[in-house]
């Protein structure tokens, strides 16, 4: 039902002549959510291409961080890294640095580095708590794959102590830890 409700949402956005695509993007996440990354690529990237040439950022966030979870979802850590390198600039702009740093938490987890994808936690922890947000859907779905690949290398008493120094990191810093070089575990 939901699937159906959003591709009406997406007719009425078309025949509308929307250029901002919001209900496109809304489904890219709602596919997610349903274990259908396959099918959030096929609909999300052409979305990506459109979008590029607008000006519209919360789209374009929105789909940029979408697509990073489907691959994230498939286990292509490389294009999700590339995608959300390129991404980074813009996310203080849309304030979606929470969502973020629980996807590049799960990036982390998922290169082998899970000391890293432990303080993203603790830094995406303390964005939710000052925005005065939580974690919704897709983010959830990274954040548990985070805290799942950090526990089995780690152990819970390591994570916790990690989360707490993810959590007094600046932006720098923690673009610092998102983007550390991979091969280097």
């Amino acid at each position: 039902e939901a699937v159906r409700n959003q591709q009406r949402a997406i007719a009425l956005e078309a025949a509308a002549g929307e250029p901002y695509r919001m209900a496109s993007v809304n489904y890219t996440n709602l596919l997610i959510e349903l274990g259908r990354a396959d099918d959030a690529l096929a609909f999300g990237v052409p979305l990506l291409e459109r979008l590029q040439s607008t000006r519209h950022s919360w789209g374009l966030d929105g789909v940029q961080a979408n697509l990073a979870a489907a691959w994230l979802a498939q286990g292509r850590a490389p294009q999700a890294r590339a995608l959300a390198h390129a991404a980074w600039a813009q996310r203080a702009l849309v304030e979606s640095q929470p969502t973020w740093a629980d996807h590049l938490a799960w990036l982390a987890g998922l290169e082998g580095r899970p000391r890293d994808a432990a303080r993203l936690l603790g830094h995406a922890d303390a964005l939710y708590a000052v925005r005065r947000h939580t974690r919704q859907g897709v983010e959830l779905q990274s954040y548990a794959q985070a805290v799942a690949l950090a526990t089995a290398a780690l152990g819970s008493a390591e994570v916790e102590r990690l989360r707490a120094e993810g959590a007094a990191l600046d932006d720098d810093a923690a673009e610092r830890v998102a983007f550390a070089d991979a091969s280097l575990g």
